[in-house]
């Protein structure tokens, strides 16, 4: 009989969850985010604006680069300079992206961010 309460419990509990995200559900929005044109496509954070940061590949170009997705566009945020690949982790309230890139095709990423479309390797490590 406890055991029969406790699972009664815990499927209340459940339900009571279920459907207070299914309240809150109306308030946000799911909105498809275009990639660069290749088959890969990653969102990694969002800012209070909307804009979210993250990586994509282009048809041309099978190694992913860091992205900005805003206002409806995707904005390719590039590499450093000699770098084929990069990834945005996370975004501010200016639009700034901070993520990695690497800077040749031995692939050790270095810390980046991202301000106004330039890409700006961050000092420190090893």
């Amino acid at each position: 009989m406890k055991l029969k309460l406790h699972r009664l419990g815990v499927l209340a509990a459940s339900l009571a969850l279920f459907c207070a995200g299914q309240a809150n559900a109306g308030q946000n929005t799911f909105v498809v985010l275009d990639s660069l044109g290749g088959d890969y496509s990653s969102a990694e954070a969002i800012n209070n604006a909307g804009q979210v940061t993250g990586s994509s590949s282009a048809v041309d170009n099978p190694f992913p680069h860091a992205v900005l997705w805003s206002g409806g566009q995707t904005h390719d945020l590039g590499t450093l300079s000699g770098g084929t690949n990069s990834v945005g982790v996370a975004i501010n309230s200016a639009g700034h992206v901070v993520g990695s890139s690497d800077t040749s095709s031995n692939g050790e990423l270095y810390a980046t961010v991202w301000k106004d479309g330039t890409a700006t390797r961050l000092a420190g490590g090893a």
